[in-house]
C-alpha cells in the first residue's frame, strides 16, 4: 500500500479538544485515491503532479515511444472474413479484426491501441483508375478511426512497379506509416492527412475495371491476388492452367503456354516478398528434350528449373513434366507465366485443371 505523511512530524500529544486537528491527525497517513485500471506515473515531460496513466501509456513509455503492438485486423474482400473460399471481386474492401481489434494511433507522440470495429472502405471508379495500385491506410479523423486509400503508385508495371515519392512509406517508432502529406479517399470522402500520421495496413491491385479489386482461388486463366496486407499475412496459392484438352506446339522459341499469355498470373505484394511457383503439366512425347518452364515477367525466356518430357532417351509415353522456380523478395507486381517450347516432333501437350497446372505461392 502506498503511505503518504507530511514531512514534519508532530511530537506534542493530543489536546482534550475534540474540536480541533489533533496532531494524531497531522500524523495520520493520507488515503491515496485514484481511477481504477490505472498507474501512477507522469508522462509529461516537465516535473510535476503525479498523472494517472493507463497501462498501454505506460507499456509506450517503457518502448520509448517505440510501437509495442501491431494492427489487429485484416483486409479482406469478404465482410467478418479474413480467410476467403470463393473468388470476389468487389468494390468494398473491409478491414475486420483478426488477431486482435486495435489499431496503433499516436496520440500526443505516443503509439497507443485503439479499438475498432469492423472499417470498410469503398472503391470508386473516380478515385481508383484500372490496373493502378494503392495503399491502404488507416488515420483517427474525428476520434473515429477510418480506412482510407492514399496515391496511386508511380508505377504499376510488373517487375518494375514503385511507389514514387508522393505514395512512399517510412517509419516512425518501428510503424510504418506515409512518408509524405495526401489526400486520403474513402467513396466520396477526402481526408487531408499530413505525414507520418497515417498507418499503412496493405496495398490493392485495382482490376481492368476501375473501382474493382479480385482474388481468385479458382484454377483458371489470368489469375490474381488483389489485397496484400502488411501485418497478420496468410498463405495464398494461385493456380492456372489453359482449358484446352490437347494441342500441339510448332513453335521452337520459349513462348506463353498455348500461345495465350493469359496463362499466367499477377502476384501483389507491397513489401518485398518472396514467391515460389511450381509447373506441372501432363506431355506425351518421344523427346527429352526442354519442353516447360516458368516465365518471370517474360513469355520469352524461362527462369528456375525447366522440365523435360521424358526421364531418358528412348522413352515413349505420358508423363508429368515439372518445372520450378523460386522468386526472391520482390515488391509490387510480379507476372508469372506457363512456358513451353517445341521440343521435337510428336509431342502433345495436355490441358486442363488435371493435366496442367501452374501453382504460385506467397503471402497476403
Amino acid at each position: 500500500m502506498v503511505s503518504v505523511k507530511h514531512k514534519f512530524n508532530c511530537e506534542l500529544a493530543d489536546a482534550p479538544s475534540g474540536g480541533f486537528v489533533k496532531p494524531s491527525n497531522w500524523n495520520e497517513e493520507h488515503e491515496l485515491h485514484s481511477a481504477s485500471g490505472v498507474i501512477l506515473g507522469r508522462k509529461t515531460a516537465e516535473a510535476g503532479a503525479v498523472e494517472e496513466l493507463p497501462p498501454s501509456m505506460v507499456m509506450s513509455l517503457l518502448c520509448d515511444g517505440a510501437a509495442f503492438f501491431q494492427p489487429g485486423g485484416y483486409l479482406t474482400l469478404a465482410s467478418g472474413t479474413p480467410r476467403i473460399g470463393t473468388s470476389v471481386s468487389s468494390s468494398t474492401i473491409y478491414y475486420t479484426p483478426d488477431t486482435s481489434g486495435c489499431i496503433p494511433a499516436r496520440i500526443s507522440g505516443v503509439w497507443m491501441p485503439v479499438p475498432f470495429p469492423q472499417l470498410s472502405l469503398a472503391l470508386t471508379t473516380s478515385s481508383h483508375l484500372a490496373a493502378n495500385i494503392y495503399d491502404v491506410y488507416v488515420a483517427l479523423v474525428d476520434g473515429s478511426p477510418t480506412l482510407m486509400t492514399g496515391p496511386a503508385w508511380a508505377s504499376s508495371v510488373a517487375g518494375s512497379s514503385s511507389r514514387g515519392t508522393s505514395a512512399d512509406l517510412s517509419r516512425v517508432g518501428g510503424m510504418l506509416v506515409n512518408a509524405a502529406a495526401f489526400a486520403g479517399v474513402n467513396g466520396e470522402s477526402s481526408y487531408v492527412i499530413d505525414n507520418a500520421v497515417a498507418v499503412y495496413l496493405g496495398t490493392l491491385l485495382i482490376d481492368a475495371t476501375a473501382g474493382q479489386v479480385t482474388c481468385h482461388t479458382e484454377w483458371g486463366q489470368n489469375r490474381t491476388w488483389g489485397v496484400w496486407n502488411a501485418y497478420n499475412r496468410r498463405n495464398v496459392r494461385l493456380l492456372v492452367g489453359d482449358s484446352t484438352s490437347t494441342y500441339s506446339v510448332s513453335n521452337s522459341s520459349w513462348h506463353a503456354s498455348n500461345s495465350n499469355d493469359n496463362n499466367s498470373c499477377l502476384v501483389l505484394t507491397g513489401l518485398p516478398e518472396c514467391i515460389d511457383s511450381t509447373f506441372i503439366q501432363k506431355i506425351s512425347s518421344n523427346n527429352r528434350s526442354p519442353t516447360i518452364g516458368i516465365g518471370v515477367n517474360s513469355t520469352s525466356s524461362p527462369s528456375g528449373v525447366q522440365a523435360l518430357a521424358q526421364p531418358t532417351t528412348g522413352y515413349s509415353g505420358t508423363l508429368n513434366a515439372v518445372a520450378n522456380c523460386y522468386i526472391p523478395a520482390v515488391t509490387g507486381l510480379t507476372r508469372v507465366y506457363c512456358l513451353e517450347v517445341n521440343g521435337g516432333s510428336n509431342m502433345t501437350y495436355h490441358g486442363t485443371s488435371g493435366n496442367m497446372q501452374l501453382s504460385v505461392g506467397f503471402s497476403a
